[in-house]
């Protein structure tokens, strides 16, 4: 496999103007833009956020029906790191511990580390789709032409289900 930065998708380099057609893969594959559905098995708050932010992205037109996969993924660590971060600010990060001699030392809270691992995990997932400050910059958006809003297709096919 090979190592070093990860390629562009050939849209994003279209969007960002540096497209270069000795570059083009003609046999990429262009999924049609599509709100996935949140699957049954996810708690009902993952199912939430994961509406919630595949709103947000079909509305922002880089979301399509395979990416729900990867949606899990961000509505998964997002919840993770929200539970974690809701425990922090009741209870602080760290707490006193008694030693084996019988002094004290203070340690942090397992969520500490939830919470770390799960914002970074967020934060990545958020670049792939565009949605952080400095990745929606390099990313001009396609006027939307159609009449209706991801929210009206989402609801349209939940009716369906």
């Amino acid at each position: 496999m090979a190592k070093g930065r990860r390629p562009k998708p050939t849209e994003v380099k279209l969007l960002q103007g540096t497209l270069e057609r000795s570059r083009i893969n003609p046999n990429e594959p262009k999924p049609l833009l599509e709100v996935p559905l949140a699957p049954d098995w996810l708690p009902d708050e993952v199912k939430d956020i994961f509406n919630e932010m595949a709103l947000h992205f079909a509305d922002m037109r880089v979301l399509s029906k395979t990416d729900g996969r990867a949606l899990e993924l961000l509505a998964d660590a997002y919840f993770e790191y929200r539970e974690a971060r809701q425990f922090i600010i009741a209870n602080g990060s760290t707490y006193e511990s008694i030693t084996k001699d019988g002094g004290k030392i203070v340690r942090a809270y397992p969520q500490v580390n939830i919470a770390s691992d799960a914002f970074k995990r967020v934060r990545a997932m958020l670049i792939e789709f565009g949605a952080t400050p400095a990745a929606r910059s390099r990313v001009e958006a396609i006027p939307d032409t159609k009449k209706d809003n991801a929210l009206q297709r989402l609801m349209a096919r939940r009716t369906d289900r």
